[in-house]
């Protein structure tokens, strides 16, 4: 039941005496001038929410992390309430929630019959990313948003083309191609630096596999290598079950917790030991990105990481 209006819709619904009469019984509050909420407990989350709407200029919105929150984002819980206006509105004073201005709030970036009114998710996953504090966590909320199945990449280009010049919009971008490649979350993606650092040939990921607790996807593989890498990390979605008797794929066994994460840099090898892991593996220590200019195989460094 809606309980939080403008002053003029309850006059319109009750007349001035009696809502006037309401407040001073303090049987309905008024929280901020021109908005009255029809009870008098503890304002809730969603209420806070709606006061600010009430506030703000009409067209305004919920975005960011405010709309990812009705739109069931994981992991991500808004610490103040973020409100977008049309360009042009003055902003409310003594208010305790952040707002940001925007010159296209038509129905392509806003949704027109959800409620409350607010951004459709690729808008509010821009937003979000932009307006944080540092660019490790907007990365993690473009990757959680997709990896959720909140948006689609192709969603995400169109709504980041709509949006226009914004802050990250390079990492934004990056981010998605990312998670189109099947990066799902930032420990992967640190691997994949690693990766690309020790030379390794690009894997595949998220490949299918049967496993005795039933079908999960390893998160990164080398079939020519009959290597597999899983990393555990933060935001998942649905984590395969960990089994103490390995698994096993083609030829691969992997014995113990298949999963590790580690964020740190990998260690430093001697090339002794790096041929040894590399030739049981039958990895000849080259990939497409460790090749001179002229296409030939670059031979590796004494020391590398691997």
């Amino acid at each position: 039941m809606k309980t939080v209006f403008r002053t003029s819709e309850l006059v319109a619904l009750h007349g001035r005496g009696a809502v006037r009469h309401a407040i001073a019984s303090k049987r309905w509050q008024s929280p901020h001038r021109g908005v009255v909420v029809t009870h008098s407990g503890p304002l809730s989350s969603a209420e806070k929410e709606l006061v600010a709407l009430c506030i703000c200029a009409p067209s305004s919105a919920p975005a960011g992390l405010s709309a990812l929150r009705h739109d069931k984002l994981d992991g991500f819980a808004p610490e103040t309430i973020f409100v977008v206006l049309p360009e042009g509105a003055d902003r409310p004073g003594r208010v305790n929630f952040s707002t940001h201005w925007s010159t296209d709030l038509g129905s392509a970036d806003v949704h027109p019959f959800k409620e409350p009114r607010r951004t459709r998710p690729a808008r509010s996953l821009i937003d979000a990313a932009s307006w944080c504090s540092n660019d490790r966590y907007a990365r993690s909320i473009v990757i959680a948003g997709m990896q959720q199945g909140l948006v689609s990449a192709q969603h995400m280009h169109q709504a980041l083309a709509r949006r226009g010049t914004c802050h990250r919009r390079g990492l934004i971008r990056e981010s998605v191609l990312d998670a189109s490649g099947g990066i799902q979350s930032l420990p992967e993606r640190d691997f994949d630096e690693i990766r690309a650092r020790a030379g390794l040939p690009r894997p595949t990921r998220q490949r299918p596999v049967k496993g005795p607790d039933g079908r999960y996807y390893l998160d990164v593989a080398w079939d020519e290598l009959d290597l597999a890498v899983e990393v555990h990390g933060a935001p998942t979605r649905n984590p395969h079950p960990r089994s103490p008797h390995g698994v096993r794929r083609g030829g691969l066994r992997g014995r113990g917790p298949a999963t590790g994460r580690r964020r740190r840099s990998p260690r430093r090898c001697s090339g002794r030991r790096r041929c040894r892991g590399c030739a049981a593996r039958r990895w000849p220590g080259t990939s497409p990105s460790a090749r001179s200019p002229t296409g030939s195989p670059r031979a590796l460094p004494p020391r590398c990481r691997c």
